[in-house]
């Protein structure tokens, strides 16, 4: 799809026409969908982010400025909305240690692990791209 046609779809969705819109999810749903998939890391949550992602595109789309392609803009709030999926399960992984208090009792240390924050793994994913 050509910019001009990104164009066209979205001033009939501007002026009214919903199913203008149709084109623009088909052309893209397995671009987000995939990119999604690599922060997320998860088939639902990924599925969750890309539905979210278009919805917000859609309510948004008085916003589009047109400074870079629909796509370009579609990619960002769903980076954006999968990082604060991440954020919102807290999915950091805890190591953990054992060792043993002043009374020679066992206890656990328990370390974060920081190659799976959030903020990592969505630099991991926009690396690849």
């Amino acid at each position: 799809m050509t910019k001009d046609e990104e164009k066209g779809y979205i001033e009939r969705v501007l002026a009214g026409d919903e199913s203008a819109y149709e084109p623009l999810v088909t052309e893209n749903q397995t671009k987000v969908y995939r990119l999604a998939l690599r922060i997320l890391k998860n088939e639902a949550d990924a599925e969750d982010a890309a539905q979210e992602a278009f919805l917000k595109a859609y309510t948004s789309l008085a916003d589009f400025r047109g400074d870079s392609r629909f796509s370009v803009w579609l990619y960002r709030l769903t980076n954006n909305i999968c990082i604060d999926m991440l954020r919102k399960s807290k999915r950091a992984v805890i190591v953990s240690l054992q060792t043993e208090d002043d009374n020679g009792e066992e206890t656990e240390i328990a370390i974060p692990d920081e190659r799976y924050s959030p903020e990592r793994l969505a630099e991991r994913a926009a690396d690849r791209d």
